[in-house]
């Protein structure tokens, strides 16, 4: 998967706070995503496999929004 092999070095770089908080949960899960995509592929019965992998690409989402979000530098609304 090449997302997990671009994204975890990169969560590795990040400030602490930031890398044990929300790093960690979106290294979690980048790899429970791999898991699930590998377990789908040789699986009979895809579909329940996909649905959870699909929930998963959208807590990735919302985990990787949040991260750069806290990462933006914030406008405080002072003028200098």
């Amino acid at each position: 998967m090449p997302l997990a092999l671009w994204f975890v070095p990169y969560l590795h770089r990040l400030p602490n706070h930031h890398r044990r908080m929300l790093g960690e949960r979106i290294e979690s899960t980048l790899y429970d995503l791999l898991e699930l995509l590998n377990q789908a592929r040789y699986a009979r019965s895809k579909l329940e496999l996909l649905d959870e992998a699909s929930a998963r690409v959208g807590l990735l989402r919302c985990q990787i929004r949040l991260l750069v979000d806290q990462l933006r530098p914030r406008d405080n609304g002072v003028t200098g």
